[in-house]
């Protein structure tokens, strides 16, 4: 492989840049999900009401798909960069498949639920929870698939680290894939505080699990835009464009 040919992007050569068989079993599977999240076939609309029901559904498909896509991108942005087939990415892929077609379930209640509770009730969907246990409950399943599938694109990083000199991963690459691995290991870590704040917590006065994965519309940011200045600062110093 010449890599003076590849496509650069933000200073990264992409080996991955032919689609692999598990790359298109991995973007199926995440492809079902998403229409699994939707209207089903059998339940289309078939008078206003019923129409004006599944339209208050819509931001609650979004958010989902919202949350659905973060992980379909960490998967796609690993496999253009990095270009690996092999049986460790193959495992690792396979259990990301899983857990999405698993995770696709709670995702959307959860969504339903909140969207319902923001909303104030103005844009409902047919979820329901009748206690606070119930709602900790919820918040553990889908907390849990969250630090699950956080924890295999964390792990699929450290993969392609480990990779790293067959790879020929220059200096910069090497910075992207570390900061890949600490910011996938924050994902993964907030969905384990949610989850045992959601198993141990008590008494369950206040929705604390939820509190913990709403920290990462503060965290998040503020991890990339250190990232995103470090490696300018490293990409203006190798004379990088």
């Amino acid at each position: 492989m010449n890599l003076d040919e590849l496509t650069v992007r933000n200073g990264f050569r992409e080996r991955g840049q032919d689609m692999t068989r598990i790359e298109t079993f991995t973007d199926a599977a995440f492809a079902i999900a998403a229409s699994l999240m939707v209207i089903s076939v059998s339940d289309v609309p078939t008078s206003w009401p019923q129409l004006v029901v599944a339209l208050q559904g819509i931001p609650a498909f979004a958010l989902a798909l919202l949350v659905m896509m973060l992980f379909w991108y960490g998967h796609h942005i690993w496999s253009r960069r990095y270009g690996l087939d092999d049986l460790a990415t193959i495992w690792l892929s396979g259990a990301l498949i899983l857990l999405v077609l698993v995770y696709v379930y709670p995702l959307k209640f959860m969504a339903n639920s909140f969207t319902t509770w923001v909303s104030g009730g103005a844009v409902s969907a047919p979820s329901t929870l009748n206690s606070v246990d119930e709602l900790y409950a919820l918040f553990a399943v889908y907390a849990g698939g969250f630090m699950l599938m956080s924890l295999v694109i964390a792990t699929l990083y450290v993969h392609a680290w480990r990779q790293r000199d067959a790879l020929r991963l220059n200096e910069v690459e090497r910075m992207h894939t570390r900061h890949d691995i600490l910011a996938w290991s924050i994902l993964a870590m907030i969905g384990l505080l949610s989850l045992l704040l959601a198993v141990l917590l008590t008494p369950r006065s206040m929705p604390w699990p939820g509190v913990a994965l709403g920290g990462l519309a503060v965290v998040m940011p503020l991890f990339g835009t250190w990232s995103a200045r470090t490696i300018q600062r490293m990409l203006a110093r190798h004379g990088h464009q």
